[in-house]
């Protein structure tokens, strides 16, 4: 049935220099995307990170999610995406529920995972994006991924293999851990693009965030498997929303 992995390299084959994500000024190609995500892989590797390993990642919609994100499935790691808003005890509990090694985060939530850490014994490196400090106990992102080959090795993948664990809100009680597999991200995007007709001419606009399932399987998924366009907003925005759907020539979004 395929994985994450495969797919991101072969809409890298197929679509090339298209533009895969409008961010902001940021364009990023598909073929970009796939390198980028190699570079972070290779990364990853270095510090030990492997198949069946756990990374968290606190940020807001950026195309760096998606570089970690991928970098990570693509040597059979999952990702443990956090709430943005979370606090740190709520960050503390995720990270340690579910055994995260390392995390990537910015200096907006940097203070939180910071705080959050010190009760977190298995946590190894911070990989920070935005800042020009060095964390005390990590690296800056570009530090982290420079110098590191585009190309990667194969490494066995299963349809059933662990590609994330998405926690649920938790209103009843401590957040839930679901374990999501490669068949997950692949079937639900096959639906979406099925029952939407998506094709490479459309851009996908979404203000949701990349922690949550609909921005990953849906948005995410159905241009990776068409070679639409993903347009990522940092969240809704009222007063520009139509301005932002007719600038980008959105013809979808959530």
């Amino acid at each position: 049935m395929g994985s994450i992995r495969s797919l991101v390299e072969e809409a890298a084959r197929k679509y090339g220099d298209k533009t895969f994500v409008f961010y902001e000024d940021e364009q990023v190609s598909f073929k970009e995307m796939n390198n980028v995500a190699n570079k972070v892989a290779h990364a990853f590797l270095l510090e030990g990170i492997g198949k069946g390993d756990r990374v968290a990642i606190m940020l807001l919609n950026r195309p760096e999610y998606l570089y970690v994100w991928f970098g990570l499935n693509k040597i059979g790691a999952s990702m443990v995406p956090i709430n943005s808003a979370f606090t740190a005890y709520e960050t503390e509990y995720i990270i340690n529920h579910s055994e995260s090694k390392m995390v990537v985060t910015d200096t907006n939530h940097y203070k939180v995972i910071e705080k959050a850490s010190g009760n977190c014994p298995q946590l190894g490196k911070v990989i920070l994006l935005d800042g020009d400090k060095k964390p005390e106990k990590g690296e800056l992102f570009w530090d982290f991924i420079e110098d590191k080959p585009i190309d990667l090795k194969e490494i066995e993948i299963k349809s059933d293999d662990e590609a994330a664990i998405l926690y649920t809100s938790g209103t009843t009680g401590r957040p839930k851990g679901c374990i999501e597999d490669q068949l997950y991200y692949l079937q639900i995007g096959k639906m979406y693009v099925r029952d939407h007709q998506i094709d490479s001419t459309d851009r996908i606009l979404t203000p949701l965030p990349l922690f949550h399932m609909n921005a990953q399987t849906l948005s995410t998924m159905g241009a990776l498997m068409t070679g639409a366009g993903l347009i990522l907003m940092d969240r809704f925005h009222p007063s520009t929303w139509w301005e932002t759907v007719r600038s980008l020539k959105a013809t979808i979004f959530h």
